[in-house]
């Protein structure tokens, strides 16, 4: 007897193989089960991938996961078993306390990072620490005070290009109009290179940071991490997550940057890579002298060491500081304008207080940012509901228990930033914007681990201070002058499925009016 052609032999093969595909597909799959942890159910070969890198969202499938299955959830990125940490004394205990067990990120693929491979975020170990002690100090309040005016005339730039948009009486994509700020900010910044990225859209820099900054092939990524066997294919056929041009045109660039500072001691110029030198420079001075340095604004001494940053380490820090600064900073001040503009109460309140901080004066200083706790206070809240990264991970390195929890070496754990923000057991009414719960009173009576949009612990965000700093000038500058207004095509509300983003992908439209 046979059927569409084919014997029952041969239906019976077919069958036989569809079922040792499918066993071998879910195979390992009750890693989590056999562990007494509750977790979404897995699709063969691709585990929850689907759902988090495609369906529902990174971060709108974590606060679902943790909704649905407690505040610790086990699930599978592909058929790597991955540990969703909701609670938050765990993790204060993974983050802080037990960081010796958890003091690398997950390497999450086996796709070619470069450039960003010798960067903070994908280095490990006795490297991480070394480069961190190295870069830390260039963020301490000395130096961001030095980059102020820096920070100011790409401002001043950015208040003329309103002015223009408002002319032109079309929406404002703010997404894009901060965007061009941010390049400016990190190339001078950064690099000493003065940018004026709408009027020089060609220049080299610009298109290939922007080249950098649109992801490389994020398709590739979630395919390489679901199926792992994609990423270790096209690592040897020597296929990046990013186009070799552009890594190739920011080592050059960094070469030549160091050749000059290096040449040029005496030269004014400063941006980070000048610092990151100046800062290698004091570590061997201080270490001659026998001495343990302990750098300013920083709560820990450390051990200097004598290996300086190679020119390809130092190209990695820029890189990752433009592409982490650029794009987290760029949706800050998009989601801050987007809130003020549905929210004019809470607008005129803020400008109200920045008035009175500034008494009159022009110009914006380091001294009167810190002074502005209701900017500071509306700063927070944003980021509760709009954290630029909705979430972070780390590596478990060594098999840890805590409180009849365990977590085996290699198993990644994920912090689900954004799910924590907004989990209704941590934060009441948590879709509503409320500035006044990081009043100094209100604030007292959060957990250490309810807010933290850098991460937290010895790995957290090594630029976040230059990030709100450079928000903050920011936002005195445009709302001094300007006033943010909804407008027809503002989306309300706001929901992005986007891989790791959770501004929509086309970017916020809004209105701006001039103050009287």
């Amino acid at each position: 007897m046979s059927i569409l052609g084919l014997e029952a032999p041969t239906w019976l093969l077919i069958l036989f193989v569809i079922i040792l595909l499918y066993v071998y597909g879910m195979w390992g799959f009750s890693y989590w089960k056999d562990r007494g942890i509750s977790g979404p159910k897995p699709l063969p070969f691709v585990g929850n991938g689907l759902d988090v890198f495609f369906k529902t969202g990174m971060h709108q499938s974590q606060l679902k996961y943790i909704l649905e299955h407690g505040p610790i959830v086990g699930y599978f990125e592909g058929r790597k078993p991955q540990i969703i940490i909701g609670d938050l004394d765990t993790l204060r205990q993974i983050l802080i306390k037990d960081f010796n067990y958890f003091q690398d990120h997950r390497r999450v693929s086996d796709l070619d990072f470069k450039p960003l491979d010798k960067g903070l975020t994908q280095l490990e170990g006795h490297e991480w620490k070394r480069i961190r002690n190295t870069v830390t100090p260039t963020f301490s309040s000395g130096k961001l005070k030095i980059m102020v005016p820096l920070i100011n005339n790409a401002c001043k730039t950015l208040l003329g290009r309103i002015n223009d948009l408002i002319k032109s009486k079309d929406d404002i994509n703010v997404k894009d109009m901060y965007g061009c700020l941010m390049m400016d900010v990190v190339a001078s910044t950064n690099f000493g290179l003065q940018l004026d990225s709408v009027k020089n859209p060609e220049n080299p820099f610009i298109k290939n940071i922007k080249n950098i900054l649109s992801g490389g092939r994020l398709w590739l990524f979630a395919v390489a991490v679901m199926l792992p066997v994609v990423g270790k294919l096209f690592r040897l056929l020597g296929v990046g997550l990013f186009d070799p041009k552009s890594v190739n045109f920011f080592t050059d660039v960094t070469d030549q940057v160091v050749k000059e500072r290096k040449s040029d001691p005496n030269n004014e110029r400063v941006d980070f890579i000048r610092l990151m030198i100046d800062a290698h420079d004091m570590e061997i001075a201080k270490e001659e002298d026998g001495l343990k340095i302990h750098f300013d604004d920083e709560d820990t001494e450390r051990t200097p060491t004598k290996k300086p940053l190679s020119t390809e380490e130092m190209m990695a820090q820029a890189v990752l500081f433009i592409v982490a600064g650029y794009d987290t900073t760029s949706t800050l001040l998009s989601f801050i304008s987007y809130l003020m503009a549905l929210h004019p109460d809470i607008q005129d309140k803020l400008v109200h207080h920045i008035e009175e901080v500034m008494e009159g004066q022009d110009s914006v200083t380091y001294e009167a940012i810190t002074k502005m706790y209701y900017l500071d206070q509306i700063i927070h809240e944003t980021l509760r509901l709009y954290p630029s990264a909705p979430s972070t991970d780390r590596l478990c390195t060594s098999t840890w228990t805590h409180d009849g929890l365990t977590i085996e070496k290699g198993v990644g754990v994920i912090v689900p930033i954004w799910a924590i923000h907004h989990n209704p057991n941590v934060w009441s009414d948590p879709e509503r914007f409320d500035p006044d719960r990081f009043s100094k009173e209100n604030k007292e009576k959060h957990h250490p681990m309810a807010w933290i949009p850098f991460g937290h612990g010895p790995r957290n965000c090594v630029g976040m201070r230059f990030a709100l700093t450079t928000v903050k000038i920011a936002v005195v500058h445009i709302f001094r002058k300007y006033r943010a207004v909804p407008v027809k095509s503002t989306p309300i509300p706001i929901v992005s499925k986007v891989l790791g983003q959770v501004i929509p992908k086309d970017g916020i439209p809004l209105g701006f009016e001039k103050r009287e």
